[in-house]
């Protein structure tokens, strides 16, 4: 098998388990740990794209811009994200007022 081939097929079936796991996380009662997990398991994937999948490295310098400048709002939109779930989850909520 040719070492490219064996490259795309391995990040794949990682990919595939990846959403399965997060897939799998929605049946588990987790609490808190289920957004860490989430969080990780979506770091992991896009560093499995941007860093194996994605040629942005030998690709023209106008399209490494636009693929860097990608992951970075990548990066910055899951940290707002984050941000907002460690935030707000200390604040309580409707159903927790309610007598």
């Amino acid at each position: 098998m040719n070492g490219t081939l064996k490259k795309y097929l391995l990040s794949w079936m990682a990919l595939v388990v990846f959403v399965a796991l997060q897939a799998a996380m929605t049946e588990v009662p987790l609490d808190g740990v289920s957004r860490t997990v989430a969080l990780l398991l979506a770091w992991l994937m896009v560093a499995l794209v941007a860093g194996l999948l994605m040629t942005w490295h030998r690709a023209p310098a106008l399209a490494a811009l636009f693929a860097l400048s990608g992951i970075f709002w990548t990066v910055v939109l899951f940290s707002i994200g984050a941000g907002n779930d460690i935030g707000w989850s200390t604040l309580p909520t409707h159903q927790e007022r309610m007598p």
